[in-house]
């Protein structure tokens, strides 16, 4: 079995160290110390300059914090008034202005709770509590206007790789030069930007071992369009196609035209191939 892999892992080691145990689930007699390439990048984003986009971009520093839709979303009064939020900063000994970002709370509260540890401190209704408020912050998060602006800038170099090596695939036909397989290994704060770039987050928090797949359907023929190469979308498991912003009312037999993805990364807003200059400027207006 031969199989190209790239792995875009960020600096962190447990992030690649993930890579490889899920590259050995895909793929078990493959051996991982001869894949044919690995990048490693310095962000959460999996950006690098060679899609032709910077890779700081101010809109999302600013606008983003540290991460994506929990700490965006816990500034909202809705959610400052929640009975929950008051309860956990109650529990904190905190008033609600001085909660920090509660994504960080539930990171601690579920390591400590799911291992036995401190349960007078962090019991389990505080937990539930932490966890039912960064699910609500989810949803309303991702049908704000903002963070729909934001979450597509974060994930724009990568969405535009992702659909130019599918056109690069297709266009090779049966080539064995290109990767027939590429795995992107990053954190939840990748993963769900990217899931609502495509309209396909619910706004819940990642679970562990969460995915987004981009299958390929091209051609058996010399010669294509953009319109007979295609692609799918699952979302951990569940073919979500039909409902991508930019494949709704286009799909046939679970395919949605790969020009239709061209299109969506290709937009002059949001663009920022090779001498393009959208995604530079749309960088430079911070949400206030």
């Amino acid at each position: 079995m031969c199989v190209q892999v790239l792995i875009r892992a960020t600096k962190y080691s447990r992030t690649f160290q993930s890579a490889v145990a899920f590259m050995h689930g895909f793929a078990p007699d493959v051996d991982v110390s001869r894949m044919s390439a690995l990048q490693m990048a310095d962000n959460n984003t999996l950006c690098t300059p060679q899609t032709g986009h910077q890779c700081a971009c101010a809109a999302v520093e600013s606008g983003f914090l540290d991460a994506f839709s929990v700490p965006f979303g816990q500034r909202s009064s809705s959610i400052r008034d929640l009975p929950a939020v008051h309860r956990i900063a109650a529990r904190l000994r905190l008033t609600v202005d001085k909660l920090p970002r509660l994504s960080h709370v539930f990171d601690v509260a579920m390591a400590h709770f799911c291992h036995g540890f401190a349960v007078d401190c962090l019991g389990a209704e505080f937990v539930r509590d932490v966890f039912h408020v960064t699910d609500e912050i989810g949803r309303l998060t991702v049908s704000d206007v903002d963070y729909q602006r934001l979450a597509r800038l974060k994930l724009q170099p990568l969405v535009y790789e992702i659909a130019h090596r599918m056109k690069q695939q297709a266009l090779a036909f049966n080539g064995n030069s290109l990767p027939k397989f590429i795995l992107y290994s990053g954190h939840d704060s990748s993963i769900e930007p990217l899931a609502a770039v495509f309209e396909v987050s619910s706004g819940a928090w990642p679970r562990y071992a969460s995915r987004l797949v981009f299958e390929l359907y091209a051609p058996t023929k010399e010669t294509y369009s953009d319109m007979e190469a295609g692609l799918r979308v699952l979302h951990d498991g569940e073919d979500v196609t039909s409902r991508v912003s930019f494949c709704k009312g286009l799909v046939a037999s679970s395919v949605c035209p790969l020009k239709a993805f061209l299109d969506f990364v290709n937009d002059s807003k949001f663009a920022g191939g090779p001498g393009e200059t959208g995604y530079t400027e749309a960088c430079r207006h911070l949400v206030s």
